[in-house]
């Protein structure tokens, strides 16, 4: 979480990532096992936490480009086959808006 970096961002970016979770959530039908040849593990490099705290800047360009990927994955060809339409169609616009509210 950014705000564990001791970045606080606006109450609804919270809001906004909470309604996002609970889409995933909804949309979890296929075991995560098998997705594993898919995964990126966008966790933040052990040497960046260490010392010291991540800047706002940073912590937000990093929580973009994650939020980035995870829009590309879901408008893929293989994962309107894969999950719920509506549900994915939600997904996308949530993550959509995330993007247009972290380039704020």
């Amino acid at each position: 979480r950014i705000c564990s970096l001791g970045c606080h961002l606006p109450h609804t970016h919270s809001l906004a990532n909470r309604s996002v979770l609970m889409l995933l959530q909804q949309l979890r039908r296929v075991s995560p096992s098998s997705c594993l040849q898919d995964r990126n593990d966008f966790a933040f490099p052990q040497e960046a936490l260490g010392g010291s705290q991540l800047q706002k800047a940073q912590a937000i360009s990093v929580l973009h480009e994650v939020t980035q990927h995870t829009f590309q994955l879901f408008s893929t060809e293989g994962s309107a086959a894969t999950w719920d339409q509506s549900l994915l169609d939600k997904l996308r616009a949530a993550l959509d808006q995330q993007l247009t509210d972290l380039q704020a």
